[in-house]
């Protein structure tokens, strides 16, 4: 009998500390995977959504702040409602956290809305709402536009044609590299915030995802 009362005790002391493990509250959102609740900072587990300062490019070359978008619609998703995270890990500053909101997974809903792509790297929870996603062009899959983990570590190509000649750019027709003597050569224009850059050489503009142009 005392035996059971201590398994018991026991018991109720191990749900009792993952119980209070976990994170409840309102969210203020920081972008579009990042939340503070109560005090505490919270990274959602499994995805990576664009970078406030990031923009894609949609039909006609037009851009637009895909990366304020996608905060815009975490916070439509999580406003007034309380929300509950589990931790999972920690990252930097950061608790990482699957966090539900009414019984349903904030970072699906990202993802499947297409405002967030699913970080593989961490898991394929979120893979098939991904594909879904970029099949029905939702979100950022409307438009082309870097992955958050190349914006973040993108360092902007300083050099010139007169260093490297090849034209990387970005277009409805998609990544197109440009060589002199080409018909669209001189009138093509490089804007690195849209991920747009020079490149030394065929190699180099192919193994960034761009493509010869056809004339």
């Amino acid at each position: 009998m005392l035996r059971f009362i201590c398994f018991a005790i026991f018991s109720l002391f191990l749900m009792s500390t993952a119980v209070s493990s976990d994170i409840y509250g309102a969210a203020v959102v920081i972008d579009g995977d990042t939340v503070i609740v109560g005090e505490t900072k919270v990274r959602l587990h499994g995805i990576d959504a664009p970078e406030m300062s990031q923009t894609c490019v949609v039909g006609g070359g037009r851009e637009y702040a895909c990366g304020t978008h996608a905060a815009r619609v975490l916070r439509t998703i999580t406003a007034g409602r309380i929300v509950s995270c589990t931790p999972k890990g920690r990252s930097y500053d950061r608790i990482v956290a699957r966090c539900l909101v009414d019984g349903h997974d904030v970072g699906e809903r990202m993802v499947s809305q297409g405002w967030a792509i699913a970080a593989l790297g961490y898991g394929v929870d979120y893979s098939v709402s991904q594909e879904n996603a970029r099949a029905n062009n939702l979100g950022v899959h409307q438009s082309h536009f870097m992955e958050p983990a190349a914006f973040r570590s993108y360092v902007p190509d300083t050099r010139t044609s007169k260093d490297c000649a090849l034209k990387g750019n970005i277009s409805k027709n998609g990544r197109i590299y440009h060589a002199p003597g080409q018909i669209w050569y001189d009138r093509t224009k490089i804007t690195p915030s849209r991920g747009e850059r020079w490149f030394c050489s065929r190699a180099q503009a192919e193994a960034a995802g761009f493509r010869a142009a056809r004339r």
